[in-house]
């Protein structure tokens, strides 16, 4: 399969995780050894930042290029790929950007995923995501908000599930 171009996301440290904990920079090209398994073994990458956004470790967006030999996407994983190369081509801290995307897309013009999380019987949860102090919300608050805004697009129970988890931490 050819190079493929797309987002990965890294944790503030800059470095990778599963207990690799190699360093990060722009321009330099980190490998793994074959074989590949989606999932599981290999420098991973989504096609869009928003699906690359579902696995992101923290708030350190990138984007780069797959290369070597490239693994998917595939008809089971459509939003993701991995390879035994990828290139870092740049990276900017998104904190800031994931945090106005939160509060505003999510919450402020996706009322529907709030509607959809009062029926599933949050209400408390939902006053907790309304009011989040996006300004000063961790990663992992971000994340979890991303998150149920994932499980509401999926079904009401998962997304009622992951309105509890967000609300409750």
């Amino acid at each position: 399969m050819s190079d493929l171009v797309g987002w990965h996301f890294l944790r503030a440290d800059l470095r990778l995780g599963y207990g690799d904990g190699r360093e990060v920079k722009a321009g330099e090209t980190l490998t793994v050894d074959a074989p590949l398994v989606l999932c599981e073994r290999g420098l991973h990458a989504s096609p869009r930042a928003l699906d690359a956004l579902r696995y992101a470790p923290g708030p350190i967006a990138c984007r780069v290029r797959l290369s070597g030999e490239v693994l998917g996407p595939t008809d089971e994983h459509v939003d993701k790929a991995c390879a035994t190369e990828r290139t870092v081509i740049a990276m900017v801290d998104a904190t800031d950007v994931l945090r106005e995307f939160v509060r505003d897309t999510l919450v402020v013009r996706q009322p529907h995923l709030v509607t959809l999380f009062e029926r599933a019987g949050l209400q408390e949860h939902t006053r907790a995501l309304r009011d989040l102090d996006m300004a000063n919300a961790s990663w992992g608050q971000i994340q979890q908000v991303c998150n149920a805004a994932w499980a509401a697009a999926r079904s009401p129970a998962r997304a009622a599930a992951a309105a509890g988890d967000a609300a409750r931490d």
